[in-house]
């Protein structure tokens, strides 16, 4: 099992296989380690020349007049709860998302403490 530090704005994640896991101490603890290096993220998968799946978090869209965002998530998700509000997933995208908390989940993003 792995932990994963995350960004201040977020209070709980939830995951396909672990279901819902509540940040304390600013950290997810007990997740797989596949739902680690989902969070974490660092790219594509390279199988030989051919680019694999993306995993992390990347940015899909920001829209200057309503200062919301929408991002692709990873498949681990299911939701993720930042400043009190929860976001489904859905089609592999988080929609909806107010710049201010889009930009703490980008720059502090998720680091691996316990592998």
């Amino acid at each position: 099992m792995a932990d994963v530090q995350a960004p201040s704005n977020v209070s709980s994640v939830t995951f396909v296989t672990s279901g819902v896991k509540a940040v304390s101490a600013g950290r997810i603890n007990g997740i797989t380690t596949a739902e680690a290096q989902s969070l974490i993220g660092g790219g594509n998968t390279f199988k030989g020349d051919q680019i694999g799946e993306w995993y992390g978090f990347r940015l899909e869209n920001a829209n200057l007049s309503t200062g919301n965002t929408s991002f692709l998530a990873p498949a681990t998700l299911t939701s993720i709860t930042m400043s009190a509000t929860p976001y489904a997933v859905s089609g592999g995208r988080i929609t909806n998302v107010p710049a201010a908390d889009a930009t703490l989940l980008f720059t502090q993003g998720f680091n691996l403490v316990n592998p």
